[in-house]
Formats: structure tokens, sequence, C-alpha cells
């Protein structure tokens, strides 16, 4: 039961992200507004902003530790918070080959979840998703 709750909780996260990125590329095609579950959005800035404040916490890592680093480094994981306790969610990915405080970017990700005495787990999203998952953790590492 409570491994059902958890994989909704990812479901419902990956169905809004692929809403906001199909929203994101209507925009960038010219339309003048889209709407997502009842929100309009006029500009690409704003569904930026709305999908990047999902994010409880981005880390990378040659080491795991906070974005931006301290310090440049090569960085060859990241991985994105969204939701902590039971049930947890996350993306995790991998960077490009060189990655520093302001370039790169996230060459895989997928969405992991967990619950209560259950380990993290991959989501194995329908097929179109992986775009959009790419697309959220790059709006964290600009180029």
């Amino acid at each position: 039961m409570a491994k059902n709750h958890a994989i909704s909780n990812a479901q419902a996260f990956a169905e809004y992200l692929s809403k906001l990125y199909r929203a994101y590329k209507s925009l960038e095609a010219g339309a003048e507004t889209v709407d997502v579950d009842g929100e309009t959005f006029t500009d690409l800035d704003e569904v930026c902003g709305r999908v990047t404040e999902r994010a409880l916490l981005v880390e990378v890592r040659s080491d795991w530790q906070l974005w931006p680093p301290a310090v440049s480094c090569t960085l060859t994981d990241y991985r994105i918070t969204l939701t902590v306790g039971g049930p947890a969610l996350r993306l995790e990915g991998e960077l490009s080959a060189w990655c520093d405080r302001m370039t790169g970017a996230p060459k895989t990700a997928k969405i992991q979840w967990m619950d209560w005495g259950v380990p993290w787990s991959d989501y194995g999203p329908e097929t179109d998703l992986n775009d959009a998952l790419l697309w959220f953790a790059s709006l964290f590492f600009g180029a």
C-alpha cells in the first residue's frame, strides 16, 4: 500500500513536469499563452520558475556537495531532492564530462522514489519523459 503511494507521487510529478515541458516548448515556438492545470503562463521564465521551485535541494558530486560548489572541480553526478520522508522523490543523473560552477549539462536523468522500509527505486516513466527530465535538470546548470 505505501509503495503504491510513493509510485503515485512519482507519477504525479512526472505528469506535471511533462505538462510544464510542453508548455515551455509551446511558448518557445511562439504561443502567446499556455495553460497548465488551471494556471496560465505567458513567458518562458514563468514556466522555468514554476518548475525549479519544486526542488528542495540540488547536489553535485565528484563527492556530494551543495550547489554551487565552493571551488571548481570535475563534477560527475547530480541529485535534485524533490520531496523527503515517506514517500520521498528525487531526480538523479550524470553530468557532461566537465562541469564547473556554471557550465556543463546533464547527460542523463531518472526519477527515483522511496518509502518507509522500501529502498530507493527507479520510476519507469513513459517514453516521452526523458526530454522533460533533462530539461528540468538543465535549469539548474547554466551554460
